[in-house]
C-alpha cells in the first residue's frame, strides 16, 4: 500500500533536519542508531562551540574537536577521497550557476533553496534568485510524472538525488542515494567542510547513473531501484 503524501512529507522534513546538523549522508530512520550518530556529531559540536565562547583558546579547541569528530565519523563509515574547506573550493556554484545547471538537466521548474552562507552560517531555507552569491549546498524537490518524489542536492558542485518516496517504502536497511559516481559529497556544517567519500554499504546504498536529469529519474521506478 502506498504511504500518504503527509507521511512522505514527514520523511522529507526528517531528511532536511538531519542534513541541517551536518548529516550529509541522508540516512533513513530505519537505521535509527546510525542516524542518531550522525545527528550527535552536530549536537556535540554546538555544545562545545557554546562553551568555547569564553576565550580564543576554547574556540580553537572546539574547532579541533569538531574537525576530529567529523573526520573520525567519515573515516569509520566510508573511504574518504578528499576533504575540502568550503571557502577554498573552486567548485562551489553561485545561485545563477546552480539554476542554469539544474535547468539544463530538465529541472527548470523546481524551486531551489539554500541554507548556508559560504562562511558556514545557517539561515532558514531561502529560495535562490539567480544572484552571484555562492552557497556550499543547494536543495530542490522534483516529482516525476508518476508521482514519485525526489530531493536533489548540489554539494560542492556535485549533483546527487535522494529518491524520497522510494526510501520511505523500501525494505532496504539503509537509504538509497543516486550519484553520477560511486562517491557522494557530504557537507559538515559545523566545520564548513566538504567530504568526498565512498560510503560503506552498511551506511548508504549508492546507485550510480551516467547523468542525473529528469529523464533518468523518471526512468528510475521502484522496480528499477530495487534491481539496482
Amino acid at each position: 500500500m502506498r504511504k500518504s503524501p503527509v507521511l512522505i512529507a514527514a520523511v522529507v522534513l526528517l531528511t532536511l533536519v538531519i542534513a541541517a546538523v551536518g548529516a550529509a549522508f541522508l540516512l533513513s530512520d530505519k537505521a535509527a542508531d546510525k542516524a542518531e550518530t550522525m545527528v550527535s556529531i552536530g549536537a556535540d559540536e554546538k555544545t562545545e562551540a557554546t562553551d568555547a565562547e569564553e576565550g580564543e583558546a576554547g574556540e580553537a579547541e572546539a574547532a579541533t574537536d569538531a574537525d576530529d569528530d567529523a573526520a573520525s565519523y567519515y573515516e569509520a563509515n566510508s573511504d574518504v577521497l578528499d576533504v575540502v574547506a568550503a571557502q577554498d573550493s573552486a567548485d562551489t556554484m553561485t545561485e545563477d550557476e546552480v539554476l542554469g545547471e539544474l535547468a539544463g538537466r530538465g529541472f527548470e521548474e523546481c524551486v531551489v533553496t539554500s541554507e548556508y552562507t559560504m562562511d558556514g552560517e545557517y539561515a532558514p531555507a531561502t529560495e535562490v534568485a539567480g544572484y552571484s552569491d555562492a552557497h556550499p549546498t543547494y536543495k530542490a524537490e522534483y516529482t516525476t510524472p508518476s508521482g514519485e518524489l525526489w530531493v536533489l542536492f548540489v554539494f560542492d558542485g556535485v549533483v546527487m538525488a535522494n529518491p524520497t518516496s522510494y526510501n520511505f517504502e523500501s525494505t532496504r536497511d539503509v537509504q538509497t542515494v543516486v550519484s553520477e559516481s560511486e562517491s557522494v559529497v557530504a557537507y559538515d556544517s559545523q566545520t564548513n567542510t566538504f567530504y568526498h567519500v565512498v560510503p560503506h554499504e552498511s551506511m548508504l546504498h549508492v546507485v550510480q547513473v551516467d547523468r542525473i536529469d529528469a529523464a533518468t529519474l523518471d526512468a528510475l521506478t521502484v522496480e528499477e531501484l530495487d534491481r539496482r
